[in-house]
């Protein structure tokens, strides 16, 4: 298999593991725990594939593109390893087994800042990405192409998709997770897991939108 099918297949895992790990409270620790674990050796596959990005960095010019995907970046390695490393430290399934006590009460404020502010920066990174990524897709299969064609169309789709997203955002207290005034999540236990998984999907497609919108002032 070529190189490029192989990233954008960690890509889609990486995308899908993103929007499972958000629903924590609805999957359980257990598989929280395991698709956090496979989703962080997907991350470090996604940079070893994206190796010639660390070698080009003291190479050529820094425009404000640049400049702010490098950040962007580097910010969300640091919020992955956090939410590695506090992740562990609560772990009560597949980590268990190392030697760590205490901590707990701060590592959840950790990993829940961390998880949901690192959900907006991926988000963003894949927006930055987007055009790429849409690129791949068209090639990969005609259908994308014949879709690409419905601008009209895929504009309102998308309009209404970030809206709602938006209004994700109020329903879930998303901003109050961002900013620490929420430490716990509570979420409706009857609730649709596929439902929620959309709230997400809507919230990080409003996320693409506006990084795009932004890059095309």
């Amino acid at each position: 298999m070529k190189k490029i099918p192989w990233k954008m297949i960690v890509d889609i895992l990486m995308l899908a593991l993103l929007l499972l790990q958000m629903a924590y409270v609805l999957t359980g620790q257990r598989l929280h725990e395991w698709t956090g674990t496979i989703m962080a050796v997907l991350i470090i596959f996604h940079n070893i594939l994206n190796r010639k990005w660390y070698k080009a960095l003291g190479k050529g010019s820094y425009r404000p593109r640049r400049i702010m995907g490098t950040i962007l970046n580097f910010l969300s390695l640091a919020l992955i390893l956090a939410l590695f490393v506090s992740g562990v430290a609560m772990s009560r399934y597949v980590y268990d087994f190392l030697p760590i006590h205490g901590g707990r009460a701060l590592a959840r404020k950790v990993h829940i800042v961390c998880a949901y502010w690192g959900f907006f920066l991926m988000s963003a990174h894949f927006g930055m990405h987007w055009e790429g990524i849409w690129g791949k897709m068209k090639k990969a299969c005609p259908v994308w192409v014949a879709v690409g064609k419905q601008k009209l169309l895929l504009s309102v789709i998308s309009t209404v998709v970030s809206v709602y997203g938006l209004w994700a955002v109020y329903r879930h207290e998303i901003l109050g997770f961002l900013f620490m005034k929420n430490e716990f999540a509570i979420f409706d236990p009857n609730q649709s897991i596929f439902l929620f998984l959309l709230d997400y999907a809507a919230i990080l497609i409003l996320v693409v939108n506006l990084v795009r919108r932004r890059e095309h002032v």
